[in-house]
């Protein structure tokens, strides 16, 4: 989509974990954004890791979805989503440490191509 020219922003988590242990699809983002002058806001900047069954609670599926496709239903009950314990809104291990997390942060803005940062989904954490 970033190479239509249609778009003049995307949103991709852009964060330490996801560019250390995640492969350089992050990288091929910003790049692409870069080349066609598109900006990048970066998501989960603040990710300390994906969570897991231990590490969150499991994620609702609904029975139907009114404006999302059964196979992202499917996706949801195969490969489950889980949310944060103590954060209820975040469905990633947001670091709470408040100084790690502006590392993180800054980490992210400090990107080349990285345009703004969106927050954590817990304003507690800021």
């Amino acid at each position: 989509m970033i190479e239509t020219g249609l778009v003049d922003t995307c949103m991709f988590p852009i964060n330490f974990g996801a560019y250390h242990y995640g492969g350089q699809l992050g990288q091929k983002v910003l790049d692409a954004a870069m080349k066609h002058g598109v900006g990048v806001i970066a998501l989960k900047a603040g990710a300390r890791g994906r969570l897991t069954n231990v590490t969150g609670n499991p994620g609702h599926v609904p029975d139907h979805f009114r404006h999302i496709p059964e196979w992202k239903r499917q996706e949801m009950i195969h490969f489950p989503v889980y949310t944060s314990k103590d954060h209820p809104t975040e469905w990633y291990e947001p670091e709470d440490d408040p100084e790690e997390l502006r590392r993180l942060i800054l980490w992210s803005l400090n990107q080349k191509g990285v345009t703004a940062v969106l927050p954590p989904g817990s304003l507690e954490l800021l």
